[in-house]
């Protein structure tokens, strides 16, 4: 029995190594979600540079078939650029959907799924932006009430792709959770490997890339929902990164969750704190997307 047991951890290890180092640990998200919180629908855009269709998981209000138009957020998923999943925020998109908002959730090329470096990534979210804009009629949203965003890798995308290639929306109201922004280079280039981005992407990269080194090109209000324990993006990178962008004009909010860690918003067994995050990305925004 001993023996057996001490077999089933060995199994049960290897497969967690792999579902997590194969990327393919995000499709539980899909699994646990798509019974409850499953999109209305599911829209594809054009990656960049010629790449495959990429998928836009759409979540909408309850009075949406009624013909008015509504306020709406585009959301990145997170994965440190190797791998992720639109499905990791369907519980948050449930949540604001609730609350009147169309949320957007569009997916793009990661380093271990489709070979590609962060700034292919990058590429495909200025990508999506610029087909946003032709969808708004049947997506019955007001475009002058769009806030951006994204958790982790990507809040940095959509940060990224609008101060770096300009086709993001007007600056309007940002809501980053727990965002890999405001990068530092040391410990970037320690677990560099762990990102597995092709030979051709360095730290200095990603670096040039990163949103707090172009904050200049950024405004608009900010709300930012961060772990106190966060040991992936520490809370120090991200309070330099609220003051720079408070300094800069936009104002920022950065909303401090006592005693959480990193994916604190994206656990699915997280009730609580997905309803905390609900309820004050939905008073924010109304705070700043009202008519």
């Amino acid at each position: 029995m001993v023996r057996f047991a001490a077999l089933f951890l060995v199994v049960l290890s290897v497969t967690a190594f792999w579902l997590v180092a194969s990327g393919k640990i995000y499709g539980v998200y899909r699994l646990i979600y798509a019974g409850s919180h499953a999109p209305d629908q599911i829209l594809s855009y054009p990656a960049a540079q010629g790449g495959h269709p990429l998928d836009v998981l759409v979540h909408l209000p309850a009075e949406w078939s009624n013909g008015a138009d509504h306020p709406a957020i585009v959301l990145f998923h997170g994965g440190a650029w190797r791998a992720g999943s639109p499905w990791q925020l369907s519980g948050l998109a449930h949540g604001l959907a609730d609350q009147g908002y169309v949320v957007l959730l569009p997916t793009y090329r990661m380093a271990v799924t489709d070979k590609a470096g962060i700034s292919d990534s990058v590429a495909d979210a200025a990508a999506f932006f610029g087909w946003l804009p032709d969808q708004v009629e049947a997506l019955k949203i007001v475009p002058s009430r769009l806030a951006v965003g994204g958790s982790s890798a990507g809040g940095f995308l959509a940060l990224a792709a609008y101060a770096k290639h300009g086709e993001a929306p007007p600056p309007g109201p940002v809501v980053l959770i727990n965002p890999a922004i405001n990068l530092d280079k040391g410990t970037l280039t320690k677990n560099w490997n762990r990102l597995s981005q092709p030979s051709n992407i360095t730290p200095e990269v990603l670096l040039s890339l990163d949103p707090a080194n172009t904050i200049g090109h950024l405004g608009g209000p900010c709300l930012i929902l961060h772990g106190t324990d966060d040991r992936v993006i520490p809370l120090a990178w991200v309070e330099a990164h609220a003051e720079a962008w408070e300094q800069n004009g936009g104002g920022c909010t950065l909303s401090r969750f006592e005693g959480r860690g990193h994916g604190f918003a994206t656990n699915p067994f997280g009730n609580a704190d997905r309803r905390a995050v609900v309820e004050q990305v939905s008073l924010f925004l109304r705070s700043h997307t009202a008519e």
